[in-house]
């Protein structure tokens, strides 16, 4: 097997991997979900006592809203990785390809968490999930751009 290949197959482990781990963070439970934010807010909390309900549920959207965005982020970082690396024919348009895999991949999701108990699906959700894929693919192109760059127009 061939470097490439084995880097290809390395690139879109790394998408599975990532896929599986949002995917089980959306199979939990409300309750169970809940203590994952909830130990975070409770940093939070510390650092920040006397904050009242009001706030302390806002922190505790924030918190849940940011771990999406984040989760989103490294899922379009390895998509662009991946695609780029293994459909290299399509050049610029592979950042089209990676942002519509990862925007299908949060919509599914959100169907997912339909059925699971406790949970709900939200669009809203699904568009600071595709915020997340942009700006992981953002992130990667203009890293490669840099790159280029300084390479001197190679392209790697």
């Amino acid at each position: 097997m061939s470097r490439k290949n084995k880097l290809d197959i390395i690139s879109w482990a790394a998408v599975a991997v990532i896929a599986v781990t949002i995917f089980c963070f959306s199979a939990q439970r409300a309750d169970l979900s809940n203590e994952s934010s909830g130990f975070i807010v409770g940093i939070l909390t510390a650092l920040f006592p006397g904050l009242d309900t009001m706030r302390l549920d806002l922190l505790t959207t924030i918190v849940r809203k940011t771990g999406h965005f984040t989760e989103y982020l490294l899922l379009g970082l390895a998509l662009i990785n991946a695609v780029r690396r293994t459909f290299s024919k399509i050049g610029d348009k592979a950042w089209i390809a990676a942002g519509v895999c990862g925007y299908a991949y949060a919509v599914s999701d959100e169907i997912h968490q339909l059925f699971v108990p406790g949970r709900a699906g939200m669009f809203t959700d699904t568009l600071i999930d595709l915020a997340g894929v942009m700006t992981g693919i953002g992130l990667y192109l203009l890293c490669h751009v840099r790159r280029k760059s300084e390479e001197g127009g190679e392209d790697v």
